[in-house]
């Protein structure tokens, strides 16, 4: 690649911002270039190129006749409306950047110019937007003006695209897709060869027979898009794996391809056309690679001649880039490494993998409520609390400041995401992990992965695995709830969000956000190894116990989107823990009894959906629980509820207690005593069982309600 491409390539930084001008009493001409008080206005947010405008500007409109237009209009074509690739590229992303504004393109009228391409209106009609609401007019020799022009940004500088891109397409591709009846079929793996034989433009591929009839020996179905109908290119593209072809706008149908697949573009060494198909590339997760035939720098019509031999070798690097899973790496004797360390330091085994810190959440202080109840107790009792850096006597915390990672080219392991980055294995990851369930080996010298082939992700992924992910406090707290520190823009610019398979609740939950259509869940099992293009990995959110402040934000998200249910649940109840295989309370029935004369109903909370735990918290006065993940749902409950939780002596774990001074919820606690000695390892204790006297948990309860 000469010199002066490889800057076209890689010294493109700056994409600007996307969003919406509004323009009262604007008029519209040629190219969708807008008028105002008689100045034309321009910008490159709109692929409104300078030198173009000026020329518009400079036309004489006298005498053309001004239709106007009641209401709101919108615009989405510009320069280059008659080429098909501009409308994947520039257009037809602007309609999610009008939906991220809060418009219904569906009901939004659209300003198109008379001469508008036939496939142009067939993407409209199949996306949806009615032709009633298409204002078509002659730009060249009308204007139009409208009581208000809404006029989204286009996604696209020069040769780079914006991230927001996938989450763009994937907009108007679904809602292609459902329209055109195309279902959601697996890649089925073919080689297609994208010809321009019969396209128009001023670029020629002199020795195209030769180069075909290599892609047909190869394997490549050559194809002609603009001979075929919209439904059946996306079909095609759709199931492509290994894309071959020449550069121009039926290369950039790639956009349907599933990640992961691999192209391979013909092209001169001509700065023109420019290097929009890698942008495509990196957003859609596809392996892209050139070969250039000789012409003039500065050439726009070109006639080139393809290598053969160049060719013949880069579709081989094709088949050896296609999805397909690949051997097992070494995956021993890697070093605990945190990955602030690891992001300020490297790995010199993974000089590729590239550890960036995107951003970090400020911590802050949250007030803990003195205990008055609970103090009686642990100023006499002996106890053992936990986390063992914690005291009850504390008067505040101070949150955690909550991290974000992006790593390139990251090996990922197990339900758990385990992250090894070279020599190093991410530390933060091996938090609740178990090496028979997660597939590892600790050994003195470091942590060794026990992996199966390992299967290429490419594209930018979302990691929430989390060790645990089996109870629901750490499937919601290690898993779900990183979610909240991620902007929108990073969750919009992903393609796939790795999940534990099988974690409680999580699908219920993420269901319940509402994340963006094109998001896939990929669910990872305990014996998976993947290798992932680009992976987004959010840390912790609450540490050990100090809860940041976007968990209650999260919390309030979730339940503010939940409406009434059918069942009229107790506004007092006590979670119910006679099923618990672990910390078994040994005179439940006693506690349960004497909480009813005070109007106290038993709840099993694992009993309901989802959607009714988040119910029966919000609505709740007052809880009564021994300590146990149910009462992670604390985080739902309204200000000033009422909150009782019992604990074992030999287990007084203060996770709740922060979460509810999070809430602002008025939180007590009454202590009871484990049943035999207590072991020497903290977390055996989960084997033990307890007894707590009914008398302490009844004046404890009333005394609670009394002053509420």
């Amino acid at each position: 690649m000469p010199a002066y491409l490889a800057a076209d390539l890689f010294a493109e930084f700056d994409l600007g911002g996307v969003g919406c001008y509004r323009l009262h009493q604007a008029q519209i001409t040629a190219d969708a270039v807008l008028l105002h008080n008689g100045q034309a206005l321009w910008s490159l947010a709109l692929n409104h190129p300078e030198h173009l405008v000026a020329r518009i500007a400079a036309q004489d409109r006298t005498g053309w006749p001004v239709r106007r237009v009641a209401g709101q209009v919108a615009i989405l074509h510009g320069p280059g409306y008659d080429v098909y690739g501009h409308w994947l590229v520039d257009f037809l992303p602007r309609l999610y950047v009008l939906s991220l504004a809060g418009f219904d393109i569906l009901r939004l009228k659209f300003v198109l110019p008379a001469d508008i391409p036939g496939f142009a209106l067939e993407f409209l009609r199949l996306i949806g937007i009615p032709a009633a609401h298409l204002v078509r007019h002659e730009s060249r020799s009308e204007l139009i003006e409208a009581d208000e022009c809404v006029v989204p940004t286009i996604l696209r500088l020069k040769s780079r695209l914006s991230p927001l891109f996938n989450a763009a397409s994937q907009f108007w591709i679904e809602r292609f897709r459902a329209n055109a009846g195309l279902g959601a079929k697996p890649p089925t793996g073919q080689k297609i060869f994208v010809s321009r034989a019969a396209a128009q433009g001023n670029r020629t591929l002199k020795n195209r027979a030769q180069i075909e009839e290599m892609a047909v020996r190869a394997g490549y179905r050559i194809v002609h898009p603009q001979a075929l109908p919209l439904p059946d290119q996306c079909a095609i593209f759709a199931g492509a794996t290994e894309i071959a072809g020449e550069y121009g706008s039926g290369l950039h149908g790639s956009i349907f391809a599933p990640p992961g697949a691999v192209i391979c573009a013909l092209r001169g060494t001509s700065h023109a056309p420019g290097f929009v198909q890698s942008a495509l590339a990196a957003a859609c997760g596809h392996q892209i690679g050139y070969v250039f035939a000789p012409s003039d720098e500065h050439a726009i019509g070109q006639a080139i001649d393809i290598d053969p031999g160049l060719f013949g070798k880069a579709l081989e690097a094709t088949a050896l880039w296609a999805p397909q899973d690949r051997p097992a790496a070494i995956l021993n004797q890697a070093r605990p490494r945190s990955l602030e360390a690891i992001a300020k330091d490297g790995d010199p085994q993974a000089p590729d993998s590239r550890v960036h810190h995107a951003l970090s959440l400020a911590s802050s202080p949250v007030d803990l409520p003195a205990l008055p109840i609970g103090a009686a107790f642990l100023t006499t009792w002996p106890i053992r609390e936990h986390p063992g850096a914690i005291s009850w006597q504390a008067g505040q915390y101070e949150s955690i400041s909550p991290a974000l990672f992006v790593i390139r080219d990251a090996v990922i392991h197990s339900s758990a995401g385990l992250v090894r980055i070279g020599r190093s294995i991410v530390s933060e990851t091996l938090v609740h992990t178990d090496p028979r369930r997660h597939g590892y080996t600790a050994t003195p010298s470091g942590i060794a992965l026990n992996t199966q082939p390992i299967r290429a992700l490419p594209g930018t992924h979302v990691s929430i695995l989390a060790g645990a992910s089996k109870n629901y406090f750490h499937a919601l707290l290690d898993g779900v709830m990183r979610l909240s520190m991620l902007p929108e823009p990073v969750i919009a610019g992903a393609q796939g969000l790795l999940c534990p398979k099988g974690a409680v609740a999580q699908p219920q939950t993420l269901a319940l956000m509402q994340l963006p259509a094109h998001l896939q869940r990929i669910e990872v099992d305990d014996g998976e190894t993947l290798r992932v293009e680009r992976l987004v990995l959010p840390l912790s959110v609450y540490g050990l116990a100090n809860f940041h402040p976007c968990v209650s934000a999260f919390f309030n998200r979730i339940a503010g989107k939940i409406g009434p249910g059918e069942t009229d649940f107790p506004r007092r109840f006590y979670i119910d823990r006679r099923g618990a295989a672990q910390r078994s309370l040994v005179n439940e029935d006693e506690i349960i009894a004497r909480l009813g004369g005070l109007g106290f109903v038993p709840i099993r909370p694992e009993t309901l959906g989802i959607a009714d735990q988040i119910r029966l918290f919000r609505e709740a006065e007052a809880i009564v629980a021994p300590h146990g993940a149910a009462l992670t749902n604390l985080g739902y409950c309204r200000a000033g509820c009422i909150v009782l939780e019992l604990h074992m002596d030999a287990y007084v774990h203060w996770a709740f207690r922060h979460l509810a001074a999070l809430r602002r919820l008025r939180y007590d606690c009454v202590l009871g005593r484990a049943i035999g000695p207590w072991p020497e390892r903290p977390d055996a204790v989960h084997g033990m069982t307890w007894r707590i006297s009914p008398d302490h948990v009844f004046a404890a309860a009333s005394h609670m309600l009394a002053a509420s």
